[in-house]
């Protein structure tokens, strides 16, 4: 009897932290916004990079699993929160990712700046939420790219000039199209 409940035990502690790790740990969100929370349950980045300018990076966050998926169909989903954080370049050629984003409009004068939209469809395919940052800084520790790229960084940003979130982000690339991301989030399904 002691055996099997050791098999079991073993097969757990194996297992979880197998099951954690696909979940994305290092993707969080703290704080609110228009009251809102978001819990992720999956997140991964997107690479729109393609030599001219302006050189964008997406990285998307869900309380909803299966968002890749959900990117490729270009159809966002009804009670579900959606969190982007978009890193745009302005510099040719362009330089390594990695560094500070700024959260700026329509200031060519910084060569990285960042922008970000927290956004939650209710079962009417209704907006509860659909807030653009105020101000910020997301800053990219690491970025590797190709089919296996990947994405880490943290964020501090301000919406509604009261509502502070901040958080983590550990991605990996999602081979979609970084357009079908904008497509998401305006139509729901």
């Amino acid at each position: 009897m002691h055996t099997s409940i050791g098999r079991c035990w073993r097969s757990l502690a194996v297992l979880i932290p197998a099951a954690l790790s696909g979940c994305g740990t290092g993707n969080t969100v703290e704080g609110k916004v228009d009251g809102q929370a978001l819990s992720v349950r999956e997140a991964v980045f997107f690479d729109q990079s393609t030599g001219t300018d302006p050189e964008q990076l997406l990285v998307l966050m869900s309380d909803r699993p299966g968002l890749c998926d959900a990117v490729k169909a270009g159809t966002g989903h009804i009670e579900t929160t959606y969190f982007i954080i978009e890193l745009d370049q302005l510099v040719t050629p362009i330089g390594p990712w990695t560094g500070d984003y700024v959260v700026k409009y329509f200031d060519h004068t910084i060569d990285k700046f960042a922008y970000s939209v927290f956004q939650r469809y209710e079962a009417s395919c209704a907006f509860n939420i659909q807030d653009s940052v105020h101000s910020g800084t997301v800053s990219l520790t690491e970025y590797k790219e190709g089919p296996s790229g990947v994405m880490r960084g943290t964020f501090d940003l301000l919406f509604n000039e009261t509502d502070a979130v901040k958080g983590s982000f550990d991605v990996h690339l999602c081979n979609a199209p970084a357009a079908n991301v904008w497509s998401l989030i305006w139509n729901c399904q």
